[in-house]
């Protein structure tokens, strides 16, 4: 045991380490600019995509530091299911595409369990969000995902973890389900359609809508009411 702490100090160094971690809590970072539709943003308004997949510049809502700790979430429940010994982990980070209807992604993992193969999503959520998954089900926006996974990457179906800031988890088991997958079908071919034409979608939500409220291309997508 250390009885002499004399070395130990905080100084202009400490001081200085600190400044520059707490610098990447509001650090965005640079997304590369990808033209793809992701299914985890597949619910979204169409004119809030097309704006996305134009490369469109806006300010990141995620810090990197966010964005490090979502890795690090991710990577903890893979490594979890790793240890499991009815469970085999088969591939990670699976990429997850349709050329012709422009869909990319990645599952965080594809597993066995018990024969079935299955595609695995990990999702960190608040204590309130929590509770709401808990007494009402999967999100619609994750269970949407989900399923275009289940489609692209061709397994039996899909498990999504929420976890809780207490971490608390609760897991839904996801089946495919054909209507889900005919209606994303039928919105990236219009949105592909918008993309090649180079054109915007009409505005399907008012400028007072909760969309409108959290989307980062509210002030560009109204600057001209009348288009």
């Amino acid at each position: 045991m250390v009885s002499d702490l004399k070395f130990v100090c905080r100084d202009e160094t400490s001081k200085s380490m600190e400044e520059l971690v707490s610098d990447l809590k509001s650090i965005s970072p640079d997304f590369p600019i990808d033209s793809s539709f992701f299914p985890s943003q597949i619910t979204e308004c169409p004119r809030r995509i097309i704006y996305r997949v134009r490369g469109t510049t806006y300010i990141s809502k995620e810090s990197i530091f966010k964005c490090v700790k979502k890795e690090s979430f991710k990577n903890k429940w893979i490594s979890l299911l790793e240890k499991s010994k009815s469970i085999k982990v088969l591939h990670k980070d699976v990429i997850a595409s349709d050329c012709n209807y422009n869909l990319y992604s990645k599952a965080d993992c594809v597993i066995n369990l018990k024969g079935d193969i299955l595609a695995v999503k990990s999702i960190q959520v608040t204590k309130d969000e929590f509770n709401q998954v808990y007494k009402k089900g999967a999100m619609k926006k994750h269970v949407i995902e989900m399923v275009v996974y289940i489609w692209l990457l061709e397994v039996d179906s899909g498990l999504i973890i929420y976890e809780s800031e207490e971490e608390d988890f609760y897991i839904f088991h996801i089946k495919p389900y054909k209507s889900i997958i005919n209606s994303v079908i039928d919105k990236c071919t219009k949105l592909c359609d918008f993309k090649l034409k180079g054109q915007i979608p009409n505005r399907p939500y008012k400028l007072e809508s909760k969309e409108c409220e959290v989307c980062e291309y509210k002030s560009l997508c109204w600057k001209n009411k009348e288009d």
